[in-house]
């Protein structure tokens, strides 16, 4: 968990072992991959329904591909927005175990 000045933030550190049976139709280990686009090395991000909505609210992002260059201390690729599921899981940022997530 991240603190932000308005907020916790939860990170779901997925490893090959433990994709949520819920979503593991949407990705696997794989999706994580990170990808260099414009020379520069970006991890990417899986959003839970509710995050992304309100990361859409603030304008830090509007589309699936999208990039944004300093998230919590990353490079990120939006990479997917999953479905609304009316669980925790909604409320979830879901990145590579081995990203280094700092704090704001």
């Amino acid at each position: 968990m991240v603190k932000t000045d308005d907020a916790n933030k939860v990170f779901y550190f997925v490893d090959a072992d433990n994709i949520p049976e819920e979503l593991q139709d949407r990705f696997n280990w794989d999706s994580f991959s990170a990808e260099i686009r414009d020379g520069e090395l970006y991890q990417k991000v899986y959003l839970g329904y509710q995050e992304a909505r309100m990361m859409r609210e603030e304008k830090l992002f509007q589309n699936v591909g999208d990039r944004i260059e300093d998230f919590f201390g990353n490079r990120m690729i939006i990479a997917d927005i999953f479905p609304e599921t009316g669980t925790v899981l909604d409320n979830l940022y879901f990145v590579k175990v081995s990203a280094p997530i700092s704090d704001c």
